[in-house]
């Protein structure tokens, strides 16, 4: 993870750094670094649908709710 923050360009590891944090069971910072992903990149379909899957898994449903309503459009 460490390595990640160190990366030059931030805006392409977020999602990653996300991940790690999963797997080390720290989700708010999970859903913090996903929102910074998908703020950097807007028109990444596959960052917001993970970050949507960490939104409904955190029980914040509304917010779920609507990037997956914003997903559906996208496909």
């Amino acid at each position: 993870m460490e390595n990640y923050k160190k990366h030059t360009n931030q805006n392409e590891v977020y999602d990653k750094i996300a991940k790690a944090y999963i797997a080390v069971g720290n989700f708010g910072k999970a859903l913090d670094n996903y929102k910074k992903g998908t703020e950097a990149n807007p028109d990444d379909a596959l960052i917001k649908f993970e970050y949507a899957k960490l939104l409904s898994r955190s029980k914040k449903y509304e917010a779920a709710s609507d990037l997956f309503e914003e997903l559906i459009y996208v496909d």
